[in-house]
């Protein structure tokens, strides 16, 4: 299966590295500024899902991203959210790429959204990444200063720290709003359902493989589904599909110590042989072999 990363799995990470000193993890929230080479190859170049949100500012460099799969280029001035599940990887960046990001406990995010749901948060959004201008960029740089301060002030009140979540979270949802209302027209229908479909394999190709699946939770008929994601992508609905089993299948073979028949079980095929026959077809290795080899899962 994909790993998922929890916030303490977060936490549990950064505090093994002794050379991390600006960054600033609690028991709700880790806030990361300093960005360490080693960590984000070693940690993140393979692809992981976070059971919570992630909120990521870019201040300058770039990097090489994919979010389910998709390839995504971001750099300086650009601001990610990442919601809860998606599947992301960090291919490659620029030496000099700083960010200031955070990611906020399941608990802590739910209080906070207790008085209401910003639409980015509404579960319609698996991503976005936009551009705020300096000022709006400020603005969240301050918030993030904010809520560190007030939790590791000795006698904080929590009631504030909540209050300092959900006015972040409330205010980056004003600032995409507008990029969201510019980019309607933009973004066809068929890009929009291309996205779902790419958000849908990732949560059930385990399962579920077929066209017709993922033509009816789309509410489209298999002939029409088939032909907007060969319009949108270059690539029919099929390749999409064994293509994300196939990274799937990568991932456990290079990152768990799962057997091939525990791989087989957990990606539902009948028996190892059909595991490694439809592997083999689609990269010329065997699991074995791939597994062996000095090579990523992208390759």
């Amino acid at each position: 299966m994909v790993r998922t990363f929890s916030l303490g799995t977060v936490k549990s990470i950064l505090n093994e590295v002794d050379e991390l000193t600006n960054n600033f993890i609690s028991r709700h929230c880790v806030i990361i500024r300093q960005t360490i080479p080693h960590l984000l190859h070693v940690y993140f170049s393979q692809p992981i899902a976070f059971n919570t949100i992630r909120l990521y500012l870019i201040e300058c460099g770039w990097a090489q991203i994919t979010v389910n799969l998709v390839k995504k280029r971001i750099e300086a001035g650009d601001f990610v959210y990442i919601g809860s599940g998606v599947l992301t990887a960090i291919e490659d960046f620029s030496d000099d790429v700083k960010l200031c990001a955070i990611t906020i406990s399941e608990e802590l995010l739910d209080m906070a959204l207790s008085g209401g749901m910003p639409a980015i948060l509404d579960g319609h959004v698996p991503y976005a990444i936009f551009k705020p201008d300096a000022v709006q960029q400020k603005y969240y740089l301050d918030l993030i200063d904010l809520i560190e301060r007030n939790i590791a002030f000795a006698e904080s009140n929590g009631l504030v720290t909540l209050q300092l979540v959900r006015a972040l979270l409330w205010y980056v949802d004003s600032v995409w709003k507008p990029f969201e209302a510019s980019n309607a027209e933009a973004i066809s229908r068929n890009k929009k359902l291309f996205a779902d479909f790419m958000a849908l394999i990732v949560k059930h190709v385990d399962t579920y493989r077929t066209m017709e699946y993922y033509a009816g939770k789309l509410c489209l008929s298999p002939r029409y589904f088939s032909t907007i994601v060969k319009q949108v992508s270059g690539k029919s609905a099929k390749e999409w599909i064994d293509r994300t089993v196939v990274t799937k299948i990568k991932i456990m073979l290079k990152n768990s110590d799962k057997t091939l028949q525990e791989i087989a079980d957990s990606m539902h095929f009948e028996d190892t042989a059909r595991l490694c026959t439809f592997f083999k077809r689609h990269t010329s290795l065997s699991p074995i072999q791939f597994k062996k080899k000095d090579v990523s899962w992208a390759e």
